[in-house]
């Protein structure tokens, strides 16, 4: 179980893999309808299922995982 010091510094990393998310959004489109998981700041890797990213990457602090759409798709909720 994590200490709350461990939370505070996974909760900031997956912040600026968000943030790197958005800033490269545009860059990844070429790989529209496929998860991506973000990293340190960096892509990792690419993948058709969040679930095997997960799996992958369990170990990194703070990672980011998204799919990568469109931009003009509209989500509606």
């Amino acid at each position: 179980m994590l200490n709350l010091d461990e939370v505070i510094d996974e909760l900031i990393n997956f912040r600026e893999n968000y943030r790197t998310f958005n800033r490269i959004y545009k860059d990844i489109q070429e790989h529209a309808w496929e998860y991506v998981a973000i990293g340190n700041g960096k892509v990792l890797g690419y993948g058709k299922d969040r679930k095997s990213l997960m799996k992958r990457y369990r170990d990194v602090k703070g990672v980011f995982i998204e799919l990568i759409t469109p931009p003009d798709i509209v989500w509606m909720f």
